[in-house]
């Protein structure tokens, strides 16, 4: 081992002051600055302070600076009460564009996802593939597929439990049945593609979900488009698919415990901001040396944040949630908050036990504050220990909430910390998204996953148009009574899609009253018609033109139908300027236009 060297002030000054590059001293060692390896990282970081020579210590954030002075030290962990973080950048409200003057229809909130434009992408490469595969054609049309798609999205709200029964003759469904036969549904359902494969190169094929992808970037370029809020939601989605696929998860303990996952970010309420489907292991996605000490859940979030603006609020639970990523998101001008696993809490970050919480009562918690004063650490005795990291919330202050107490019978109040209030209030929009799929979920069974997930993207799509729809509602102050319920509203668009052509053989109208309601109606005792609802607009508007005006002047004229020979014809087509027959028993005009 080296002699120790003493040096003295004007030594270390001297040595300071020497220029390397002209030395003439030879016969030193490393083993002669035994310590110098100490100082290389402080050289590495004065370099690159020092490497523009235009900047300043005055042009740094005082964050960064703050940052950069604690990260040569080691952080610990202290208990306090006061959690005031600086945040690292402000948030700007979205402008005018959220602003509302009228409610649109529900098909229009719905077209905003999936625009016309993808019919007719679905219609095209269905065709092409099924041509290369059979040798025959399919046949298929634009109209044609959104009126497939608009007896799939029926079926979901109508809930038979097996597909066939809407044709069969005891369960028979005439607005679908009389729309399309059930062999045409199943040969369309089968040959649904959104890309020819053999146009497709192998750089696009390292994504596992290639065959979806025109309509996955579609619905996320119109997410992306959607105002951002200041406070996010992030969690996983789980699409219920039990094919076999290498993307195919398997969760113990979900509600669809064999699932596609995807993961997505939304506002409080549920209105989707972003997305992106999870290929398993090795995610090609997730291969970033931003987020090399990061684990799954905390890549994830670093991922969504790139479409996120500084300023933002994330809230997530324990699959994401790291101290590691809680640093990395205030590097980016982000907060979050989330619980932890017990493999996530730090070891320097010593809680009171569970037995001393228990024994100071219910609601009792308690704070640890890291000491560079970025981020607290937060453990509360419910009915069970919940322990949470925030960057942004803290215990103070305590509020109010309502428990049900097994001993008392009744319900109690308790004290409540603001992270944990905070957490309830703005982490549940991913599972509100969820729930509202759930309730009428186009639930075909298929082995195929492009099928599967092209219906869940329907289904993604009905449901995001109808929260923001809700939201919109509410900001023009609507009354409750008038605003759609989710129902109402995925029917509107099943309507709007069956009926969306004007061509005359496949127009129906479905709202004739069925031989059931006619015998009821001849009982003494029903005197009261039944009120037959009003027709969706696109059926009403269908064939417009070539309608019966009336001759304002009271002439006569003769009817301009061959072999008619009746001169009191007052009724004229507005389109073809004939006057034609009219009347009980004598119509001309409908002879007239169907006539060949």
């Amino acid at each position: 081992m080296a002699a120790q060297v003493h040096m003295t002030d004007s030594d270390i000054a001297r040595i300071l002051e020497f220029d390397g590059n002209d030395s003439t001293v030879e016969g030193l060692s490393d083993d002669d600055f035994e310590g110098s390896q100490d100082l290389e990282p402080r050289l590495e970081e004065l370099e690159d302070e020092g490497s523009n020579d235009d900047s300043s210590d005055d042009d740094v954030p005082l964050a960064a600076v703050a940052a950069r002075q604690t990260s040569s030290r080691r952080l610990y962990f202290k208990h306090e009460n006061d959690f005031t973080p600086y945040p690292p950048g402000m948030y700007c409200q979205p402008l005018a564009a959220s602003r509302v003057n009228l409610l649109q229809e529900p098909i229009e909130y719905f077209l905003r996802y999936i625009p016309e434009v993808m019919f007719e992408i679905i219609s095209n490469y269905s065709n092409q593939t099924y041509l290369l595969k059979k040798g025959q054609n399919l046949n298929t049309t634009k109209e044609e597929i959104k009126l497939f798609f608009g007896i799939s999205i029926a079926m979901s709200y109508l809930g038979l439990p097996r597909i066939r029964m809407y044709w069969a003759n005891r369960t028979r469904v005439a607005m679908i049945a009389d729309r399309m036969t059930r062999d045409r549904y199943f040969k369309i359902r089968t040959n649904l593609k959104l890309v020819n494969d053999l146009e497709v190169d192998e750089a696009s094929k390292q994504n596992k979900f290639w065959k979806d992808n025109p309509l996955i970037k579609t619905v996320r370029k119109a997410h992306l488009e959607t105002p951002r809020s200041q406070h996010i939601s992030v969690d996983e989605q789980m699409i219920p698919f039990w094919g076999q696929v290498s993307m195919r998860q398997f969760i113990r303990g979900k509600p669809n415990p064999c699932s596609l996952k995807n993961f997505v970010c939304t506002t409080p309420d549920g209105v989707p901001l972003d997305f992106f489907m999870y290929e398993g292991k090795g995610d090609t996605i997730l291969t970033t040396n931003e987020a090399e000490v990061l684990d799954i859940g905390g890549k994830v979030v670093l991922k969504l944040s790139e479409t996120l603006p500084e300023g933002v609020k994330l809230y997530m639970d324990r699959y994401f949630t790291s101290l590691d990523l809680l640093d990395k998101l205030r590097s980016k001008k982000m907060q979050a908050t989330g619980t932890l696993r017990k493999a996530n809490i730090p070891k320097n970050c010593n809680f009171k036990t569970d037995n001393e919480l228990r024994k100071q009562g219910r609601s009792s918690s308690d704070q640890l504050v890291r000491s560079d004063g970025n981020v607290a650490c937060l453990k509360w005795f419910d009915n069970k220990p919940v322990i949470m990291a925030s960057s942004v919330d803290s215990k103070e202050p305590i509020n109010k909430c309502r428990r049900w107490c097994k001993k008392t019978k009744q319900y109690i109040q308790i004290d409540r910390p603001f992270a944990i209030e905070q957490y309830n209030n703005m982490m549940g929009g991913v599972d509100m998204l969820d729930r509202v799929i759930s309730f009428y979920r186009i639930r075909a069974r298929s082995k195929k996953w492009t099928v599967r997930l092209i219906f869940h993207f329907f289904d993604f799509a009905a449901a995001a148009g109808w929260l923001v729809y809700r939201n919109e509602a509410k900001l023009l102050e609507c009354p409750k009574k008038n605003i759609l319920d989710y129902l109402e509203f995925k029917v509107q668009i099943a309507n709007s899609l069956l009926y969306s052509t004007p061509a005359r053989e496949q127009i129906h109208i479905i709202h004739e009253v069925d031989s059931d309601d006619s015998t009821e109606e001849a009982q003494p005792w029903s005197r009261k018609r039944k009120c037959i609802p009003q027709p969706p607009v696109q059926l009403r508007t269908a064939m417009a033109g070539h309608l019966p005006l009336i001759d304002e002047q009271n002439d006569n004229h003769r009817c301009r139908m061959p072999g008619c020979k009746s001169k009191k014809a007052r009724v004229f087509c507005s389109t073809c300027n004939m006057h034609l027959c009219l009347v009980v028993g004598r119509n001309c005009y409908k002879r007239y236009h169907e006539s060949v």
